[in-house]
């Protein structure tokens, strides 16, 4: 489970390719798509290298207009979403 202790990354073994500021995936390993809108697209892109929850956190708080508590508990939530199905690799 993630928590504001961990450090995220894309899992290696994705294929995947953006369209319209979508992110489209396919996990090879399972062979299941996966589409993520713009919002989750934007943090996966940020995902490309491991970075710590706190320092993801600070970013999307640059990036869109809600209460920082909100974003913290929305992508608290979404990477937990992402890990339950395999697309993000966490290290405490």
């Amino acid at each position: 489970m993630i928590d504001t202790s961990s450090t995220v990354s894309i899992r290696s073994g994705l294929i995947f390719s953006e369209m319209d500021g979508d992110f489209i995936m396919l996990d090879v390993a399972s062979g299941k798509y996966f589409h993520l809108d713009s919002i989750g697209s934007e943090i996966f892109r940020e995902l490309g290298q491991p970075r710590s929850f706190a320092d993801l956190c600070a970013v999307m708080n640059t990036r869109f207009e809600s209460e920082p508590g909100q974003i913290k508990t929305d992508l608290l939530e979404f990477l937990n979403q992402m890990e339950a199905k395999g697309l993000v690799e966490v290290s405490k």
